[in-house]
């Protein structure tokens, strides 16, 4: 069962992206895109807890229900053998999400990104797990792509194709996050090599979506995001402080 294009439901996760941050950069023209959504829609806080591992809260956006309900708590689970600790994976939820439920019920879903979902296994349409984009080796080099990342296995030599690596990551694009970039001395700092690898592994999830949207039929698709929570977790302490006018502005 396929859905007209005007029924499709796509949602988008952001991590990272909290309404904060978000309305300063509409104010500023800066989302017109999502200002243009804003504007004809409603927005409005989750209602979460803060000590809460961001995984969980992701769970419960899949599922609709809670971390008592779904069984997940954070971040890691414990292997078949009852020795090893692994990442959280598909089988920690009690709960199915919403596209096991689509695809039970004849509908198309595509899962990009997602997190919790490696190893990729659909039986809805397909999934590119969270591990898809993620660097295999620290230096954001060598990144070969895991074939568990990719369900059915007959996407994979497509989707290898949209994976960008750090290395593909030019000068201008950085300099969009950093103009200064020229002052820094890249031998002494690091941080614009991390930079390259948190775009890299965001722009593989678009263009993974982008194709999969593209090129198999959906009904309803999920797509996360990781950068703006990169992002803030390396460069979150470089952010200037409130200038005054900033502070008026809150009383």
């Amino acid at each position: 069962m396929n859905c007209a294009e005007s029924q499709r439901v796509l949602l988008l996760g952001l991590s990272g992206a909290d309404w904060k941050t978000i309305r300063s950069l509409l104010d500023a023209g800066d989302l017109p895109v999502l200002d243009k959504l804003v504007s004809h829609g409603v927005i409005g806080e989750l209602a979460r807890s803060n000590a809460s591992p961001a995984i969980v809260q992701w769970q419960s956006i899949s599922t609709g229900v809670g971390p008592a309900k779904h069984g997940v708590y954070g971040l890691l689970e414990l292997a078949d053998n009852g020795t090893e600790v692994l990442p959280i994976s598909p089988r920690s939820s009690r709960c199915p999400p919403v596209w096991e439920v689509l695809g039970a019920n004849g509908f198309q879903s595509h899962v990009i990104g997602w997190p919790g979902t490696h190893p990729a296994a659909s039986s809805y349409g397909a999934c590119v797990s969270d591990a898809f984009a993620f660097p295999t080796d620290g230096s954001g080099q060598g990144w070969p792509l895991l074939d568990s990342s990719v369900s059915p296995t007959r996407l994979l030599s497509m989707l290898r194709e949209c994976r960008v690596l750090p290395n593909e990551i030019g000068a201008g694009v950085v300099q969009l996050f950093v103009p200064r970039l020229a002052e820094i001395d890249q031998t002494r700092d690091h941080h614009l090599a991390q930079l390259a690898i948190h775009l890299a592994e965001n722009f593989s999830v678009h263009a993974a979506a982008t194709a999969l949207l593209e090129k198999e039929p959906w009904d309803f698709a999920a797509i996360h995001f990781p950068m703006f929570d990169r992002i803030l977790r390396d460069f979150g302490s470089f952010e200037p402080p409130r200038r005054l006018n900033d502070w008026v502005r809150l009383f």
